[in-house]
């Protein structure tokens, strides 16, 4: 027995014993002893209780404060953010401040140095109203830009020197063989090739006309004739072209429509000049780049006398209707295949790339897309005439995308501080710089450059 006390387990014993003792003890003084065994229990139990609940919220409140953290970090990046936000505007409202200081400095210089003479000047940043280019005016079909975007898929391959896709569906369209076309990086990139096919000695083109005619053949230390266009005849071409073919001559270039006059020659004289072109041995150079904003181009076009003359090469370009200028794309169409071959010769054999090859082949089934474009010069090319006529200007009346007119030579730089873009005509043979040039585009475009005329003519007026 005497063992029995000297174990744990007795000892664990006599301590329980002293723990209930002293429970009784509590809830005797506490008037509680008497109390229901549940009652008894509770007053037991309470101080564990206590002890859990302390405990309970502890690890509660930690919790808390630990599911917070991510939110605290969140607004914290929030704030950092703004902060390097606020400094950046700071740094720019710094620069701005010192830029208006100096400008501030500058409109008092003319006081400081009255020795001088200063121009202001106005820089265009972007997006100007741009009446230089005559491009159509509803942009690249979806059509053409859709064809364009998947073709980037090839652009790591070299394309179709020969373009034969492009070429066989342009035979379709054209109704010519595809042996008859050749196609290059623009209208401008085949008038350089022709002439270095050519080489021509002496070469006549009509003054005003584009410049690239005369550019190309000086390359190729070509003599240029040029004849006069009249102003008391708008410019038009006239029979009187048919004496200025003199043999000597080796080249002529016609444009239909000329640029800039938009003026455009009957098919009876052009078929006339080509007949003389032949009695010299001349190469007449058709150039129908803006043509097909006609709605009767095709009938107009000197492409009936291809299968009887082997002097005639046409020149156009998918650049002006189909609004594809930076995509490069034209073509020539001849009987002379000889003439044609000497043309692919003259140039890089990958001039146009397999993009320009996909818009061109997408651009022939724009149909839709032509027929607006043609509806639209139709209606507003006579509109935009009369405007510019209300205003008191000289109108040539041209049949393209583009009418040419005559006002005051401080005109352009007026309007270019406005935020307008004219074609200057001054560095045309056959003009001067009271001339100009405009795109005829959207209804809503010519209205805002009619306003826009009506306000600066009166402050340049002479």
């Amino acid at each position: 027995m005497k063992d029995f006390f000297d174990t744990w387990k007795f000892k664990i014993l006599v301590a329980v014993a002293v723990f209930l003792v002293g429970i009784m003890a509590y809830a005797g003084a506490n008037g509680r002893l008497t109390a229901a065994p549940q009652e008894l229990l509770g007053v037991i139990l309470t101080p564990f209780q206590k002890a859990a609940a302390v405990v309970s919220g502890g690890v509660s409140a930690v919790w808390e404060k630990y599911a917070s953290i991510d939110k605290v970090m969140e607004q914290n990046q929030q704030l950092t953010a703004e902060n390097a936000e606020l400094r950046s505007q700071m740094v720019d409202y710094d620069r701005i401040k010192a830029e208006n200081e100096a400008y501030k400095a500058l409109t008092n210089i003319q006081q400081q140095r009255p020795e001088m003479t200063y121009v202001s000047a106005f820089v265009i940043g972007r997006d100007p109203l741009d009446f230089s280019a005559n491009v159509s005016p509803l942009g690249l079909p979806e059509g053409v830009a859709k064809a364009i975007t998947a073709a980037l898929a090839t652009a790591d391959r070299y394309p179709d020197p020969l373009c034969r896709a492009l070429r066989a569906k342009l035979a379709v369209s054209e109704k010519v063989p595809a042996e008859w076309l050749l196609c290059g990086n623009g209208a401008a990139d085949l008038i350089f090739r022709l002439a270095l096919a050519e080489k021509p000695r002496t070469a006549l083109v009509t003054a005003p006309t584009f410049a690239e005619y005369a550019t190309a053949l000086e390359t190729v230390d070509c003599r240029v004739e040029r004849h006069f266009l009249r102003e008391e005849n708008d410019f038009a071409v006239t029979d009187a072209i048919l004496d200025a073919v003199h043999p000597g001559i080796d080249m002529v270039f016609l444009c239909q429509p000329n640029n800039p006059t938009g003026q455009l020659a009957r098919p009876a004289l052009v078929e006339a000049l080509l007949r003389r072109c032949e009695t010299v041995g001349a190469v007449l150079a058709v150039d129908e780049c803006f043509l097909d904003f006609l709605p009767e181009g095709q009938s107009l076009s000197a492409k009936r006398l291809l299968s009887t003359s082997r002097k005639l090469i046409i020149l156009k370009a998918f650049t002006k209707l189909y609004g594809m200028a930076g995509v490069r794309l034209g073509y020539a169409l001849s009987a002379d295949a000889e003439l044609l071959a000497r043309m692919q010769a003259a140039g890089q054999p990958w001039a146009v790339s397999g993009l320009a090859q996909a818009a061109g082949i997408a651009a022939l089934d724009e149909t839709e897309y032509v027929a607006q474009v043609r509806a639209l010069i139709e209606t507003q090319r006579p509109a935009l005439a009369d405007g510019l006529r209300a205003l008191g200007l000289r109108v040539i009346e041209g049949r393209a995308n583009y009418l040419l007119f005559r006002a005051p030579e401080a005109l352009g730089a007026a309007l270019r501080h406005k935020g307008a873009v004219l074609r200057s005509c001054g560095n045309y043979p056959g003009l001067d710089a009271g001339w100009y040039r405009t795109a005829v585009r959207t209804e809503t475009e010519n209205r805002q450059l009619l306003a826009l005329l009506a306000e600066t003519l009166p402050e340049v007026a002479q």
